[in-house]
C-alpha cells in the first residue's frame, strides 16, 4: 500500500501552502487594508483531483443490470481503470481543494501570512509534519469537510461494489453467463494496463475545480466539524 505520505502533502496542508502561496507578494500598505489575493492551487494538483473525480463517479455507478457478456467486460473497464499512486494523490489533492471551501480555515491560515519570513517557517514546519497544519483556526471545520466528502465517496463506493458483487451469483441462472469468456487472456492483460495507465479528468470537471480552489465556485459540501487523529490523506 501506498503512503500518504509518498503520495505527498495530506489535503489540509496542500490548501494551507495554497493560501500562504497567495499571500506570498502583499500589496503595499494603504489607508485601508485591501482585499486578500485569490488563492490558487498548482495546475497539476487540480488534474489530479480531476481524475480522482472522473473514475469515483464512474465507477460508483456501475449497475449489476448485466443482461450480457459485454456488459460485464465494459463494467470491468470502468472498474479496473485507475494507477493506485495516482488515485491516492488524486484523493488528497481533491481534499485539500474542499478543504478550501472553508471560509473559517482560509481566514486562520492567512493569520499566519503577514510576513516572508513568517510564511517560510510555516511552509517549513508543513513539510516536516503535514499533521502541523491541525494547529490552524478552523482546521476542525475544514477536516469535517474532507471526512465527509472523502466519506461519502467511498459510501458510494462500497454500495455500488456490493450490489455488483450479489450480481455475479445472481447471473449464474442466466444461461448466457455459463458459456466461455471470449478472449480471456486479452481482457485479462487490458485490465492489467489500464490500472497501470493514469487517468485524465474531465474537462468540465477540471474547471469547475479550478473555480472551487480560487473561491469562483462553491462545492456544496457540508460536514460536521471533526477532531483528531485524522486519517493520512485528511
Amino acid at each position: 500500500m501506498i503512503s500518504a505520505s509518498r503520495a505527498g502533502l495530506t489535503a489540509s496542508a496542500i490548501a494551507l501552502a495554497a493560501i500562504l502561496t497567495a499571500c506570498a507578494e502583499p500589496p503595499a500598505p494603504k489607508s485601508a487594508p485591501p482585499p486578500p489575493p485569490p488563492i490558487t492551487l498548482a495546475p497539476k494538483l487540480i488534474e489530479q483531483a480531476s481524475a480522482y473525480r472522473y473514475y469515483m463517479d464512474r465507477a460508483s455507478k456501475i449497475t449489476p443490470a448485466f443482461a450480457a457478456g459485454p456488459d460485464i467486460a465494459q463494467a470491468l473497464k470502468v472498474g479496473v481503470s485507475y494507477e493506485p499512486k495516482q488515485f491516492l494523490q488524486g484523493a488528497i489533492a481533491y481534499g485539500a481543494i474542499v478543504a478550501l471551501q472553508d471560509p473559517a480555515f482560509v481566514a486562520g491560515v492567512r493569520q499566519y501570512a503577514g510576513s516572508p519570513a513568517q510564511r517560510q517557517e510555516i511552509a517549513y514546519a508543513i513539510m516536516k509534519d503535514p499533521a502541523y497544519v491541525v494547529g490552524i483556526q478552523g482546521s476542525s471545520s475544514a477536516a469535517g469537510l474532507v471526512v465527509n466528502a472523502l466519506g461519502a465517496d467511498g459510501a458510494s463506493f462500497y454500495e455500488a461494489g456490493k450490489t455488483v458483487k450479489q450480481s455475479a451469483y445472481d447471473i449464474q441462472r442466466q444461461s448466457w453467463s455459463k458459456a466461455d469468456v471470449a478472449s480471456r487472456d486479452l481482457r485479462l492483460s487490458q485490465a492489467k494496463t489500464l490500472s497501470a495507465t493514469p487517468l485524465v479528468g474531465d474537462l468540465a470537471e477540471t474547471s469547475r475545480l479550478q473555480q472551487a480552489a480560487t473561491g469562483g465556485q462553491t462545492l456544496g459540501l457540508t460536514g460536521a466539524p471533526a477532531t483528531p487523529p485524522f486519517t493520512p490523506v485528511v
